[in-house]
């Protein structure tokens, strides 16, 4: 049954960094699991059209929750103080 099938966090990434045309054609790939203070970054994409960077988070069912965002909403302050 489909509840029976087991998606390693890491297939789901794969998959999307090599199809990010299809959450939206104006994304294109940076980098995977980029190193930002004490995170990581799963996939970085550029938004071409906007000119801003984008940041994919990547949690199995089991992964998601309040630090999961907490964790996302950190990266531009983290990516910020990087480029300084």
């Amino acid at each position: 049954s489909a509840a029976d099938i087991r998606v390693r966090e890491k297939d789901i990434q794969n998959s999307f960094e090599r199809n990010l045309a299809l959450l939206d054609e104006d994304l294109e790939f940076v980098a995977s699991e980029v190193v930002i203070g004490t995170g990581r970054i799963d996939t970085l994409a550029y938004d071409s059209v906007n000119g801003r960077s984008v940041f994919i988070e990547y949690k199995g069912p089991e992964g998601f929750g309040k630090d999961a965002l907490i964790q996302l909403m950190d990266y531009p302050q983290l990516v910020f103080t990087r480029r300084k």
